[in-house]
């Protein structure tokens, strides 16, 4: 199960149900929101650690998928069984509100899962917890944890820490931390640190710290800064400053800094255009890569 909505349950008497429910759209850290409602010097019993998620974050925006879980190696005497079943209500409320369902001009400030039947235009200065589905034009700034499904058409800036499903379009700034699966047209800025898997069609631009696994069908410009796994088709421009291991079909342009020495993969074949300045394989491994005009 993955740990998505986290929020504290405080005994409180004077409070509607005899608890209050604190929980913040910018962190889903119990330790952050008990420095946030400055819980950390208050008698710790009187409050519980709830945890709120869908068995998967691409099912994240339908609430009949969600688990409650008490992140406590004991249960608090005063959190009884109506008191648990008042805070999943509460917290259904809470995610039933932040799901978004129809044609949106713009997100802002705040918490949303994109469920797909959602067509967003514009999403910055927010936290998008799940894209399901739908279509999101442009994301702009802010946080998406995860984009499972749907089409996003740019991302211009802002943090994805997770590709794993659907289709995106163009990246043109902005960090991605993981390719996973899913299908990427074009980085062209930008930087994402790990392609892990699914399908880059083109890196023309920006920064890609490491090619770990899936298939890159061409390099055209940009910086890669090192190939580990994976399939790259075709390498035509940029630079790529280490291959370690992978699959590389072609190397027709650009410039490849070092082929390492241990590189046990593939090298279809390397033309007179590119720019190889260290191959420090064995000869024999160096030999046998096919070298064209």
């Amino acid at each position: 199960m993955c740990n998505y909505k986290s929020a504290i349950a405080v005994q409180d008497e004077s409070a509607k149900g005899g608890f209050r429910l604190l929980l913040s759209p910018w962190t889903e850290s119990h330790s952050e929101l008990e420095t946030i409602f400055k819980l950390n010097y208050g008698p710790r019993l009187n409050y519980a650690k709830i945890e709120f998620s869908p068995e998967s974050l691409a099912t994240a925006h339908q609430v009949e998928t969600y688990k409650f879980n008490l992140d406590e190696e004991r249960k608090p005497e005063w959190f009884t069984d109506e008191i648990q079943d008042a805070v999943i209500e509460r917290m259904k409320q809470y995610v039933s509100g932040i799901i978004v369902t129809g044609d949106v001009a713009l997100l802002i400030g705040g918490q949303f899962v994109i469920a797909p039947s959602a067509k967003i235009e514009c999403a910055h200065a927010m936290v998008i917890s799940s894209i399901c589905g739908g279509t999101v034009n442009a994301i702009c700034g802010g946080t998406v944890n995860a984009i499972w499904g749907g089409t996003v058409n740019k991302i211009c800036g802002g943090t994805v820490n997770e590709i794993r499903g659907g289709t995106v379009n163009k990246i043109c700034g902005g960090t991605v931390n993981e390719i996973r699966g899913g299908t990427v047209n074009a980085i062209c800025g930008g930087t994402v640190n790990e392609i892990c898997g699914g399908t880059v069609n083109a890196i023309c631009g920006g920064t890609v710290n490491a090619i770990w696994g899936g298939t890159v069908n061409a390099i055209w410009g940009g910086t890669v800064n090192a190939i580990c796994g994976g399939t790259v088709n075709e390498i035509c421009g940029g630079t790529v400053n280490a291959i370690c291991c992978g699959t590389v079909n072609k190397i027709c342009g650009g410039t490849v800094n070092e082929i390492r020495g241990y590189f046990s993969g593939l090298i279809g074949g390397i033309y007179s255009g590119a720019t190889i300045v260290k191959d420090n394989r064995p000869k024999e491994a160096a030999s046998a890569t096919e070298v064209k005009k």
